[in-house]
């Protein structure tokens, strides 16, 4: 488009008068264009950057955000029980007991846990969470339930703030035992002691106590608050996969083979898949901010760097066309000091248009 317009501009006059006109003076007209089009580059430019910037901010202040958990030690391993032979809750149950009591004793593992989702990798199984003292009136909020086993909470390094955690005697508990974030404490028992509370969920028959209270962080998403969280035992329910988290001393991806071992001793057909890191979540979080921050920081830079092309360019050539005019200003007792001030003036204005246009864009952009 830009060398369109030009060729457009000859095609209109007489080509011999614009041959002979070349090098003398210059065309207002063209030198309207020339700024005009340095106006709206510099403009992008400042745009593109501004964006780029906020982009970078908002990557900066997720990644300082208090997630409430420790992924620093701790590595995840995923399997999935074939449905066959493990077809209920109990058969799964007992199948991730006998793999956390080999898995607990290797050398270097502080602790060892499952859970049926990670923190950060969205909400699951929602359902409704109601004060067993108010079963038939009142709102009934929606939680998120995550089905856990003893360890999870020293496996993650999230912390209890009152009560404590799930324990391997809990099985034998009349009421099956819950660990509740501050928040839904908070909204269910405003300005009480949410530790030995009983609850249930749309089905009434299903009875919890809370045993415990712990930190909300950011358990379903780095940039949103968190939902309501409820942890109960795997045993109370499962689903068709599990996430082993094991914390370890030193390197904890170094346990990986040992609970591969494990896993094919009991059951060779068993699926072992997705190790990595804990704190692979928090990049998996963060990955498409930074993508994001990144693809407009390259396109910013290069939108300056073109910028700067076009300021040389545009400068040097309308200096170029002037220079006979220049020359007799000079000659007729023009300071130096003057011709450049004279050049800079009118160089400047397209720049500083762009600016003050860019920046107005770049605030309603942001």
């Amino acid at each position: 488009a830009v060398a369109l317009l030009p060729a457009w501009r000859v095609g209109r006059g007489d080509l011999e008068a614009v041959l002979r006109s070349g090098g003398r003076g210059s065309d207002r007209g063209s030198q309207r264009t020339r700024h005009a089009l340095l106006g709206a580059q510099v403009a992008l430019s400042v745009m593109l950057l501004a964006v780029g910037g906020l982009f970078v901010s908002s990557l900066m202040r997720l990644l300082r955000v208090d997630t409430g958990f420790s992924p620093d030690g701790a590595v995840t391993i995923e399997i999935a029980p074939g449905s066959t032979r493990y077809p209920d809750v109990a058969a799964r149950a007992s199948l991730y007991d006998r793999i956390l009591d080999r898995v607990r004793p290797l050398p270097g593992v502080t602790a060892a846990a499952w859970t049926s989702a990670l923190p950060l990798t969205g909400e699951t199984w929602v359902d409704a969470v109601i004060r067993a003292d108010k079963a038939g009136a009142g709102e009934k909020p929606s939680a998120n339930y995550r089905f856990v086993g003893p360890e999870y909470f020293r496996a993650i390094g999230m912390p209890v703030l009152r009560g404590r955690s799930i324990e391997e005697q809990d099985r034998t508990r009349a009421l099956t035992p819950a660990v509740v974030s501050e928040r839904t404490a908070r909204t269910l028992w405003p300005g009480e002691d949410a530790i030995g509370r009983e609850f249930t969920r749309a089905n009434p028959e299903q009875r919890f106590q809370v045993v415990g209270v712990v930190v909300d962080g950011r358990v379903a998403a780095l940039d949103a608050q968190s939902p309501l969280m409820i942890y109960v035992p795997y045993w109370f329910n499962n689903e068709g996969k599990s996430v082993l988290v094991v914390r370890a001393t030193g390197n904890p991806m170094a346990s990986v083979p040992a609970v591969r071992d494990i896993v094919r001793a009991i059951d060779p057909d068993i699926a072992v898949a997705g190790v990595a890191p804990l704190g692979r979540v928090v990049d998996a979080a963060v990955e498409e901010r930074r993508y994001q921050a990144s693809l407009l920081g390259v396109f910013g830079a290069s939108a300056l760097l073109i910028a700067i092309v076009g300021v040389y360019a545009t400068t040097a050539y309308g200096v170029s066309r002037r220079r006979r005019e220049l020359n007799i200003r000079a000659a007729l007792g023009a300071r130096a000091s003057q011709v450049f001030s004279l050049v800079m003036r009118q160089s400047l204005a397209p720049i500083l248009a762009g600016l003050a246009g860019g920046s107005v864009g770049a605030l309603a952009t942001g």
